[in-house]
C-alpha cells in the first residue's frame, strides 16, 4: 500500500511548518490513513456479522447481537474521518480507551470487586 500525494487531496496541500491544511503532521498521515483502512475493513466485517445475526434471529430465534450495528456505525464514521484526515476522527479513535481508563480509575472507587477490564488499573 503506498501513500502517494495526488493533486487536490489533503495530502498535497502544504503549509509552512510541515503540516497540511487540516493541521495534521505530515509524518503521522500514513499511520492514520492505514488505521482508517483497517477500521473500514473492521466496519465491513462488523456489518457482515450484524447481517448474519439478523438472519439467524429471523430464522432460528438466535440471541440478539444488535450492538454489532453500533460498533459498525462507530468504526465506519471514524474510518471515513481518518481517511479524510479530520481532527475529530483522531479524538473519536482514542475516546473509548480514554473513557475506559477514566472509568477504571475513578468509577470503581470503594469497590473491592474487579469487573471486566478494571484489572488493568492497580
Amino acid at each position: 500500500m503506498s501513500f502517494e500525494r495526488r493533486p487536490g487531496t489533503c495530502l498535497s496541500v502544504q503549509e509552512p511548518g510541515g503540516k497540511n491544511r487540516n493541521g495534521m503532521n505530515r509524518k503521522a498521515i500514513p499511520l492514520f490513513v492505514a488505521i482508517g483502512y483497517l477500521l473500514l475493513f473492521a466496519a465491513g466485517y462488523l456489518f457482515f456479522l450484524f447481517a448474519s445475526n439478523l438472519r439467524s434471529r429471523i430464522y432460528y430465534h438466535a440471541p440478539n447481537y444488535s450492538f454489532l450495528f453500533w460498533l459498525f456505525l462507530y468504526s465506519s464514521i471514524t474510518a471515513f474521518g481518518l481517511l479524510r484526515l479530520r481532527k475529530w476522527a483522531v479524538l473519536s479513535l482514542f475516546l473509548p480507551g480514554i473513557l475506559e481508563l477514566f472509568h477504571n480509575r475513578f468509577g470503581r472507587q470503594g469497590r473491592d470487586v474487579y469487573q471486566g477490564t478494571s484489572l488493568l488499573v492497580p
